[in-house]
């Protein structure tokens, strides 16, 4: 019985058909070895609408919202079958398909066999007519009979046992979409099959609750794939030197250690991307004062991020059981708890090590007033160590402590935004050695050096908090310290230098917004201790305006010494608790806007009051942060774009951002130092030096110049990449037997101008030059190279290059008669040498090894190309290869479309194949034979198949015309004397 063609009344009745058909197929059909739960009908109709369009359980989230829909439509899943099947999870697996393909895969899905052709073209014709996909699965689904009906009801009794096994556990790391279809589609018409799945789906419930497997989540997804995501519930050790990505919220959860050496680096791979180290959890990251561990930004791994950047991820959190007067508290930026637990306090609670570790460019607005921080520690403990910290460029709070008490030693704060240290909760740790520098705050959040609260009206204020800050510097802008919400605190050597401020002196609040210093709330001043020790405390104010009009106005002192509390204390209550205190070594600078000219000295001169030097403490030892103040030896980044009109010299100390398309345009010459390192910053991202413009990249093979990928940059990629950016386009005014042409790629023009052909054109040097993980495709079949040259002309240097990890191809040449000597190509998608368009130079001293090759493309060593009908057939490409070793994969060489070529001193070998086609030459299209010219000179052309010794030529014709020439060697035993091109210059490379 044919089961693929209901009647067209069915189109008109499906709410009738699921409640008649799915239903009953549902209902008891599980077998004895898949446990199912208690499923409603809606349940049971999306699990069946899941398998036919996904091809996989629902999970238990979908499940529960489908069926919530489904429900409230009435029972009508069509009603809602559109909005199910649009998903990023449909796109990414079938949104390739096309129509045939598409309704054959949902036989596939549901019943393991492909559609028959009748039935087949049935759907395909109403697909075309309008019908979507998701009904078209709906109606298959239904009319499912005999062993179909017994497939899907296997099927379906291992999403229900999937669903089932979920319930009531906690998911740590979900299992793939593609490994749960991967399950579905080995069950079949046995039940047996069903049995083994759902054997299979306890082990996968098992991985994804308790962090096993090979999933985000797991020490071996990080090892493979240099990235931290998901929640960990195993230790994680990373690899020294090596870059890791933070993708997202990743939580190392209780019981849990996160390990990573000297000299590692993590970098957030998005804003909202943070570390949380959880309560019970710990991390050890020791590095050294010449290895330090470095958490940044994507921006900064790529050499984009400015020194004074802010918020470019989350940051790192570590989370303890320590104090906290407020009890168990929730994190304010995620849902981790931390304080005590079931009511258990740990005050000396251990989460690990931080030894020379340096935080950059953290402190990401998750949402409006809820900002991660460069270092957030909710209740550590003191059996944390903590020591050489360096927090740079944090958007909100460089470090906060929520409780806790953890003591902190050699800490470098710079450029946090908000609050440089944030201590709340009842925080009593230490703080020693301590430099802080603001740089660019927030007045709008009434930035602070130093925050301090304790607790409220409703707090029980048990502990007090009671941090101590001792040999620290805190250099400021404005404001510099706020004590609140009955804080104590303890100073001792702590010298306040408040360098400027955006407060306008015009402004009637201008006392108060200068003043260094604020205690605020009464209960501050009730309850708590503000001490300061024999250390001392030093506020200095170098921003304060002052109008000194009369020595005896009380602005200066008997002594000429600018008065204590101008710029100082918020208010008087403030004052007059300091006042109390001692130690307080308190001082008003002097600059030159503070300098009154009607006040002048005996001699003439404006008259400035001085600074007590006795009143300046010695503070933080900043010896100890040499390591962090240099925070970054990177080269600064330079950004090209659009289009350059004038000459320009590109040093080699920065590095470049090619950002999009960037155009030479004529007669601009790019200079570009040896030495020098250009990338691409996105894939579509290149460079192209057009007509009648140069370039001059002459390198040498100490100093070579390099054009690479952003992730080369970031130091992500393993050296097998490709088409990760554009590459490097050189556009002439030399030969082309097709007249003038348009890029391929782009707009640009190449080739004869106005009908003028300048054979010996020059577009410049390419010397010691190397371009990396190059070729992306900017849409369908429309892909950059490596190096890809247009007409250039032999006027033109082009010496010692290599083109590594082209998607596309390695070189190519479309017209011209530019020469090079010394190539290298590794790993090209596509072809590695491609000639087209008239090309007629010398290619010498050559190594071509493939790698990844793209057999969809017919991918090759050498393809090329010479005219067709429409070409001037005197120009016929006639490239010339001399002194080459090429190692193909598979096909080797293509000739074709009338293209001559010489090979002199040529080995080819061909050292793997990945598909039948072994062949090692062919020559294509008729006029090839007809006009082309194709030689050996020299030592002539061996050529050496391992794949498949008897595999050289792809047919007789072929065949028939190599056995004319001379020099052609084609067993086994034959290697030609070639020299294997030296490329020991290329910075970091060895294959």
């Amino acid at each position: 019985m044919n089961t693929e063609l209901p009647k067209k009344r069915l189109f008109n009745s499906r709410k009738r058909l699921l409640s008649a058909l799915m239903l009953p197929l549902m209902s008891g059909m599980a077998n004895a070895e898949c446990t199912t739960g208690d499923f409603s009908a809606a349940e049971e109709s999306v699990l069946g609408a899941y398998i036919a369009y996904y091809g996989r359980p629902a999970d238990p989230a979908g499940l529960s919202f489908w069926a919530g829909e489904l429900q409230n439509n009435g029972g009508d899943l069509s009603g809602i079958i559109e909005a199910f099947g649009n998903s990023p999870e449909f796109e990414e697996r079938f949104g390739s398909l096309e129509a045939r393909e598409l309704v054959d895969n949902l036989f596939v899905q549901l019943f393991g066999r492909s559609a028959d052709e009748a039935g087949l073209n049935f759907w395909v014709e109403q697909y075309e007519n309008g019908l979507s996909l998701q009904a078209i699965s709906l109606e298959i689904l239904g009319g499912a009979r005999n062993d179909d009906q017994t497939i899907i009801n296997n099927r379906l009794s291992v999403s229900q046992h999937y669903v089932a096994g979920l319930d009531g556990k906690t998911v740590i790391t979900a299992p793939s979409g593609n490994d749960l279809a991967d399950l579905i589609a080995g069950v079949t018409v046995d039940t047996a099959t069903s049995s083994s799945a759902c054997s299979s789906v306890d082990t996968l419930i098992a991985q994804a609750t308790t962090g096993g497997g090979t999933g985000p989540g797991t020490a071996s997804y990080v090892a493979e794939n240099k990235e931290l995501k998901g929640d960990f519930t195993e230790s994680v050790t990373l690899e020294s030197g090596e870059i890791y990505g933070i993708d997202g919220e990743v939580n190392f959860l209780e019981g849990t250690t996160l390990t990573i050496p000297a000299g590692t680096k993590l970098f957030g791979m998005s804003g909202s991307s943070y570390l949380a180290i959880n309560r019970g959890a710990k991390i050890m990251a020791q590095g050294t004062r010449d290895n330090p561990i470095v958490f940044t930004s994507a921006e900064d791994i790529v050499g984009t991020a400015g020194q004074n950047d802010q918020g470019q991820w989350g940051g790192l959190t570590i989370l303890g059981q320590s104090t906290n007067n407020k009890g168990e508290r929730t994190y304010e930026a995620g849902t981790q708890k931390y304080g005590p637990k079931d009511g258990v306090t740990i005050e000396d609670d251990n989460s690990g090590v931080l030894e020379y570790v340096m935080i950059k460019y953290s402190g990401f607005e998750v949402e409006v007033d809820k900002e991660l921080n460069g270092l957030s520690l909710g209740s550590v403990g003191s059996g944390t160590t903590l020591n050489n910290i360096a927090i740079i460029g944090s958007a909100d709070d460089g470090i906060e402590l929520w409780g806790g008490t953890v003591n902190v030693n050699n800490l470098y704060v710079y450029n946090a935004g908000d609050d440089s240290l944030d201590t709340d909760q009842g925080y009593t740790g230490t703080l020693d050695n301590v430099l802080v520098q603001q740089v660019v705050v927030d007045d709008e959040i009434d930035s602070r050096a130093i925050e301090a609260d304790s607790f409220d009206e409703i707090e029980a204020g048990d502990p007090i908090a009671m941090p101590t800050l001792r040999n620290a510097t805190l250099d400021t802008i404005g404001r510099a310290i706020r004590l609140r919400e009955g804080t104590g605190y303890v100073f001792d050597n702590v010298q306040v230098n408040v360098k400027q401020s955006s407060a306008d002196p015009a402004s009637e609040s201008y006392n108060q917004d200068i003043a260094a210093i604020r205690i605020s709330d009464d209960v501050t001043f009730n309850g708590a201790n503000i001490i300061v020790l024999d250390g001392g405390l030093g506020i200095k104010n170098e921003a304060v305006e002052l109008s000194v009009s009369d020595s005896a106005a009380g602005d200066i002192t008997a002594n000429g010494l600018i008065a204590n509390g101008k710029g100082l204390y918020r208010d008087q209550a403030t004052a007059d608790y300091f006042a109390a205190l001692t130690n307080v070594h308190a001082t008003v600078g002097i600059s030159g806007d503070m300098v009154d000219e009607g006040l002048l000295d005996s001699d003439g001169s404006a008259f400035q009051a001085e600074v007590a030097s006795d009143n300046i403490l010695a503070g933080a030892d900043k010896a100890q942060f040499d390591w962090a103040i240099q925070s970054s030896e990177d080269k600064p980044v330079e950004f090209l774009e659009g289009d350059i009109t004038q000459d320009m010299t590109l040093s080699n100390a920065n590095q470049y951002a090619i950002n999009g398309e960037v155009n030479v345009i004529a007669p601009a010459t790019l200079t570009i130092e040896a030495g020098t390192t250009l990338f691409g910053v996105t894939g579509s991202s290149y460079l192209a030096v057009n007509r009648g413009a140069k370039i001059i990249a002459d390198g040498t093979a100490a100093q070579p110049i390099v054009f690479t990928s952003a992730q080369d940059v970031a130091g992500q990629n393993t050296g097998d990449e490709q088409g990760q950016w554009g590459g490097l386009t050189i556009l002439g005014q030399s030969t082309n037997n097709r007249g003038e042409r348009t890029y391929e790629a782009g707009t640009q023009k190449y080739g004869p101008m106005d009908g003028v052909t300048i054979e010996d054109d020059n577009s410049g040097i390419l010397r010691y030059v190397v371009v990396k993980y190059s070729g992306f495709e900017v849409e369908k079949d429309k892909e950059l190279n490596g190096i890809s040259l247009g007409s250039v002309g032999s006027g033109t240097i082009i010496e010692n290059i290599a083109s590594i990890g082209s998607a596309d191809d390695g070189i190519e040449f479309w017209g011209g008669t530019v020469s090079v000597n010394g190539l290298y190509i590794y790993n090209a998608g596509d072809d590695s040498l491609d000639t087209d368009q008239g090309y007629t130079g010398t290619m010498e001293n050559v190594f071509v090894e493939q790698n990844i090759v793209d057999d969809e493309v017919d991918s090759r060593v050498i393809e090329a190309d010479g005219l067709n009908e429409t070409d001037v057939a005197e120009l016929m490409s006639k490239p010339v290869l001399v002194n080459a070793i090429l190692n193909a994969k598979g096909r080797a060489i293509r000739l074709r479309e009338g293209t001559g070529y010489v090979f002199n001193n040529v080995q080819v070998t061909i050292t793997d194949s990945t598909d039948a086609d072994t062949a090692a030459i062919r020559i294509s299209n008729q006029n090839t034979f007809d006009q082309a010219q194709i030689e050996t000179a020299g030592a002539g052309l061996a050529i050496k198949n391992t794949v498949n010794a008897s595999a050289i030529y792809r047919d007789a014709d072929t065949e028939a015309y190599f056995n004319g020439l001379s020099n052609v060697f084609v067993d086994d035993n034959t290697t030609l004397d070639v020299t294997e091109y030296d490329r020991s210059w290329i910075p970091g490379w060895t294959k």
